[in-house]
């Protein structure tokens, strides 16, 4: 099994872009809601994102899951995340962290939310907007 995180700007959609064809990917499709998710991506998200139980050996043998907004609707609870995705890890299962450099992060950011909001500056908006959270690697270490 391979579990793939990372937060968004990191390379993460390409990746699902690339595997969506691939008969053991569970992860996410993109562009976002353009397909139902599969059961066992739904059983692991849930999981990571929540808590509670998850059926281990209802999960297949071999999967790949891939997940970016793990890292924003719970950036609180990154600690809590890494121990749910560490108890669900076999000795064979592989995790893949996705990251960059925040300066390279930034530009690609910015023009992505451009079209939503109009700050007066680009310091204003990284600084405001509560997304931007998400590359705060301080968190990760909390």
């Amino acid at each position: 099994r391979i579990y793939h995180i990372g937060p968004p700007k990191t390379g993460t959609s390409s990746f699902q872009h690339l595997l969506k064809n691939n008969p053991i990917y569970i992860g996410i499709t993109q562009p976002r809601g353009t397909q139902s998710q599969k059961p066992a991506y739904l059983s692991v998200n849930s999981y990571l994102r929540h808590g509670g139980k998850i059926a281990t050996e209802s999960l297949p043998d071999h999967f790949i899951y891939s997940e970016e907004m793990i890292y924003r609707a719970y950036i609180q609870a990154h600690t809590e995340v890494f121990e749910r995705l560490a108890a669900l890890l076999r000795p064979q299962d592989k995790v893949i962290i996705a990251t960059r450099d925040l300066k390279e992060v930034l530009f690609s950011w910015y023009l992505e939310r451009f079209e939503d909001f109009h700050p007066s500056n680009f310091r204003t908006a990284a600084l405001e907007h509560a997304s931007f959270e998400a590359y705060n690697w301080n968190n990760l270490t909390t």
